[in-house]
């Protein structure tokens, strides 16, 4: 099956990418080899990475997957004692990213959107010359990332090719961020989320060309233009015949012309029996809409987002249910889960280089997935029942059921709660 100019087949992998298949030797240069004494470990790696980046370029759909898990994923906040809290936020909102952004929210959004989509993520910490502090960060191309054994699985590190070079330079352990998404065995590589869609893309795509090249057809159409000659029209030669039709030609070609040019409507005048047809208009269109709907349902399926929040609306009444804002909230949680190390690595350094010390806490924006009504909604009968309760304390206060004390615990628990009276 040939899909993006890549010939796939089971056993096989596209044949720009040989080179990365799966082997149990170390691969000789060019390109890749022994370095410092490592080998390169491609057993496990992904071949169909510039696959990936081709399915999420041609399939909107699949983009803007990524993009709202992305986003779903949120923001990093540091919580640290209040002299190591200001310099903390100080150094992740203004540490320079690739060069032209500002701030380690620009990371994290390119680092978990390569993540999702290839499985896997890489970038570099950039110490300054005097390695007394963090100079910048740069985001890694996945596909120019690869995992050097040096005593697998226990022992790994992480290199880097860079477009048109032939080896890859080792990034120093303390310098790499590396993050997987749902690795499985001892594979470092982790599994993207369109790991399973080439094929049911290679349909979908396919579907939506071939409706392309329809209405390119047919949307504006071709004509096939026939004159009949009258009866007991005599032309042996044929030179009559040709002549009557080039004047229909000059005179039709004109009229077509001059609709392209001005956008309106020209006739054209000849003698005689005329016809003008569309060529191919009595063809029947295949079904299009409940085929097209039960291949991206595949797709939305893999994601974990409900149709709506891909711009699919499939039912009028359609909401997110209770139980789809849990699943997709504890997918949000798994990833931050296995970002969390990278981002504790990051700080870990920071502190090292800027010679600091103190504990700190990664915390996370808060998941939102509900509508605004109902979010109003909820805060509007949490606000009632703080003030039920709130006057029902009062009304125990005044009555010398509790104290002021328990009261005020009750309604403010950063305090210890007293024993009622």
């Amino acid at each position: 099956m040939r899909i993006f100019g890549y010939e796939l087949s089971r056993g096989r992998v596209p044949t720009p990418l040989a080179a990365a298949r799966k082997s149990t030797r170390p691969i000789a240069p060019p390109p890749l080899g022994r370095l410092a004494g490592s080998v390169l470990a491609d057993a496990g790696r992904p071949a169909e990475l510039e696959l990936y980046r081709q399915l999420r370029r041609l399939l909107p759909l699949v983009d803007a997957a990524i993009r709202r898990l992305t986003r779903l994923v949120g923001y990093v906040r540091i919580e640290a004692p209040a002299p190591l809290q200001a310099d903390l936020d100080r150094f992740l909102r203004h540490v320079p990213v690739n060069g032209l952004q500002r701030g380690f929210d620009s990371f994290l959004v390119n680092h978990v959107g390569q993540m999702l989509q290839y499985g896997f993520a890489a970038g570099r910490i950039v110490p300054d010359k005097a390695q007394r502090d963090i100079a910048g960060l740069v985001n890694l191309d996945s596909r120019e990332v690869h995992v050097i054994d040096d005593d697998p699985p226990l022992k790994r590190g992480v290199g880097h090719r860079p477009p048109g070079a032939f080896e890859v330079a080792r990034i120093p352990d303390a310098l790499a961020l590396f993050s997987a998404n749902a690795a499985e065995g001892d594979s470092p590589y982790g599994c993207g989320i369109l790991r399973s869609l080439p094929f049911v893309s290679h349909i979908v795509l396919t579907m939506e060309r071939a409706t392309q090249q329809t209405w390119e057809r047919m949307g504006a159409p071709s004509y096939t233009v026939t004159w009949t000659p009258p009866e007991g029209f005599v032309d042996p030669d044929g030179t009559r015949s040709r002549a009557i039709m080039g004047e229909i030609e000059a005179g039709f070609t004109e009229a077509m012309q001059t609709r392209h040019d001005t956008g309106l409507a020209s006739d054209f005048f000849a003698a005689g029996d005329v016809r003008v047809e569309v060529i191919g208009a009595a063809s029947e269109q295949l079904e299009f809409r409940e085929t097209y709907r039960a291949l991206t349902e595949q797709i939305v399926s893999v994601t974990g987002l409900p149709p709506f929040m891909l711009g699919l609306s499939w039912a009028s009444t359609e909401r997110m249910s209770s139980q789809q804002s849990e699943v997709i909230i504890a997918e949000i949680h798994d990833l931050r889960r296995e970002l969390e190390p990278m981002v504790e690595q990051l700080v870990d350094l920071w502190l090292a280089l800027t010679r600091r010390s103190g504990n700190y806490r990664v915390r996370w924006s808060e998941v939102t997935l509900q509508d605004l009504s109902l979010v109003a909604e909820a805060q509007y009968r949490q606000a009632m029942a703080l003030r039920i309760e709130t006057e029902a304390l009062l009304t125990a206060v005044d009555r010398g059921w509790i104290d002021d004390a328990y009261a005020r615990a009750r309604l403010f628990p950063d305090t210890e709660p007293a024993l009622p009276v």
